[in-house]
């Protein structure tokens, strides 16, 4: 709309002047101010005429910014509205997915019940014992699984829970392996004994975007991706490792922007650094950033030590 008006102005301007040399009004005009000197009718002309030019130019510079204006926040409204509809695309999919593993759990029940029936009344001697024995394990592992699908896909977390480090991350660990596509090696070492003050389904999200994140960086032939902890008096800290691609220093500068990504269309989504820190810092936590290009990413989160905050 500031174009359209700068150069309805200007196209008003050129109308106006070629009016005026068709009446012969410039010749008028001279004819009056020679005739009437005392007048100084060039004088006021050409005032006015400065006036006009300076309104004009200083119009055209101001419409030119606030058109710049216009065309980054409606950029910025796009992305805004496409990060929008991508976490309600996610939420939909998390409700889902609950959907899905409550029934799935509950196929996954006879089989481990049965399974673990007829493995007691077998010979330990049997053959068939040791096969009974692995469908009640897989049975009970695949159950373990959902019931994490279950809390990482609840609409209403728990704010006031207080996680137990250690504990939440070996009972989160399969749910992080089956998010992998890349990376075959995710070593887990965390030996912390006390909490942080953040609800598990937050947790889960933050490490899920994290290592889906480090996996997308990893090359199939060698990822590894490491995750360990670090206790001390005030808090406590995951580090998140990959050996993958890394970042470059623009693409490191710009990690935390909402409306940043370097994946193509059609390559997925995730919660994005951006989300990851919010749910960090709203459990009084920080998060730092440390790659360099083809030397792979760190990620550490310190979050506040609940046993020395009480």
């Amino acid at each position: 709309m500031p174009l359209f008006i700068g150069l309805l102005y200007a196209v008003t301007l050129v109308v106006l002047t070629g009016i005026l040399i068709t009446l012969d009004a410039f010749d008028w005009f001279y004819e009056a101010s020679r005739k009437h000197e005392e007048w100084e009718l060039d004088e006021i002309i050409l005032g006015v005429f400065a006036a006009l030019m300076v309104s004009s130019v200083g119009f055209g510079i101001n419409s030119f910014f606030m058109l710049r204006r216009v065309r980054r926040e409606t950029a910025l409204r796009s992305e805004y509205q496409r990060e929008v509809a991508q976490s309600r695309h996610l939420k939909s999919l998390g409700l889902l997915a609950s959907g899905l593993a409550h029934s799935a759990n509950n196929y996954l029940q006879p089989i481990g019940t049965l399974g673990r029936l007829a493995r007691d009344d077998t010979d330990k001697k049997s053959p068939n014992y040791e096969l009974l024995d692995r469908i009640v394990q897989s049975a009970e592992s695949a159950s373990d699984l959902f019931r994490e699908v279950l809390a990482y896909s609840s609409p209403h977390p728990d704010t006031n829970s207080r996680l137990q480090l250690t504990e939440t991350l070996v009972r989160i660990e399969p749910l992080l392996r089956v998010s992998l596509s890349n990376v075959e090696t995710l070593v887990i070492q965390s030996e912390a004994a006390g909490a942080i003050p953040i609800d598990p389904t937050s947790f889960t999200d933050i490490m899920l975007a994290l290592v889906t994140n480090s996996d997308a960086a990893c090359n199939p032939d060698h990822g590894e991706i490491h995750i360990s902890t670090i206790e001390d008096a005030d808090t406590l800290s995951v580090i998140v490792d990959d050996n993958g691609s890394g970042m470059r220093a623009d693409v490191l500068e710009q990690a935390f922007n909402p409306f940043f990504t370097t994946k193509k269309i059609n390559e997925g989504t995730g919660l994005g650094l951006s989300i990851v820190t919010s749910l960090v810092e709203k459990a009084g936590g920080a998060i730092e950033l440390k790659s360099e290009l083809n030397k792979g990413t760190r990620v550490v989160l310190r979050f506040p030590h609940i046993d020395n905050t009480r």
